[in-house]
């Protein structure tokens, strides 16, 4: 108890000595009793100055955070992918950053079995890197066409209602030379952003969305009538 024994602490145990000296009712404290109350009592007093402490902290980390993330709005060009940065921003709470996301889990019901089994079989014959997309709720694979020498694959989707989805898979020798051209900035939107150094153009009109992008020495085309069921192909189509 030695630790606690200052000025306070012996003036208010001299006046608690005295008082039971001179109480008529006077009972025996136990001294180790009485520094183990002591103890408790300021063990409280440190626990409730941590906490008060640790709140402050955190109020402070979320002013900061805050403000790192409005510099960085401001200074990014709002043309490419800050433009994408600033539409996913969703919040900040204490100091967690949250972002707007689109989860899609791929179970097995996405998998068409079949097709994962043909297109390995398509590589491991032609020496290829094709990948086997998911398949969205309520469609179905009807057909895969491959041309003669083995650089083109095509693989057609239809859904009950007789909705189409295209997924084009062609080698290409030149790595800056893509489809992106054939496609008129007069009748479509295009938006690019990128993701694990994959650079992902979004083409769209109101009947039609399409992703376009190259992975390795492959340019995937995906062609759908619903934009999140093309991002969700497109965003499957990965090493």
């Amino acid at each position: 108890m030695k630790k606690f024994e200052n000025k306070s602490y012996q003036t208010l145990n001299k006046k608690l000595n005295i008082y039971l000296e001179n109480s008529n009712d006077s009972v025996y404290i136990d001294e180790e009793i009485k520094n183990r109350i002591w103890n408790n009592t300021i063990k409280e007093i440190h626990q409730n100055q941590l906490k008060r402490n640790y709140i402050v902290g955190r109020r402070y980390k979320s002013v900061v955070t805050a403000c790192l993330l409005l510099i960085m709005l401001i200074s990014l060009d709002l043309s490419s992918n800050a433009s994408l940065f600033k539409r996913l921003f969703h919040n900040i709470n204490d100091n967690t950053i949250q972002f707007y996301t689109r989860e899609y889990k791929i179970s097995e019901e996405n998998r068409d079995y079949e097709l994962d089994n043909e297109i390995v079989e398509i590589n491991d014959n032609g020496g290829r890197n094709f990948i086997s997309p998911i398949i969205p709720h309520n469609f179905s694979v009807q057909n895969i066409n491959k041309n003669d020498s083995g650089t083109n694959i095509i693989i057609y989707m239809c859904s009950n209602d007789n909705r189409i989805i295209q997924v084009n898979q062609k080698y290409i020798t030149d790595r800056d030379s893509t489809g992106l051209v054939k496609y008129n900035q007069d009748l479509f939107d295009i938006e690019t952003f990128n993701n694990n150094d994959i650079e992902y153009n979004i083409i769209q009109n109101d009947a039609l969305t399409i992703s376009l992008f190259v992975i390795g020495d492959i340019e995937f085309e995906v062609l759908g009538n619903s934009k999140q069921e093309v991002l969700d192909i497109t965003m499957s189509l990965h090493y």
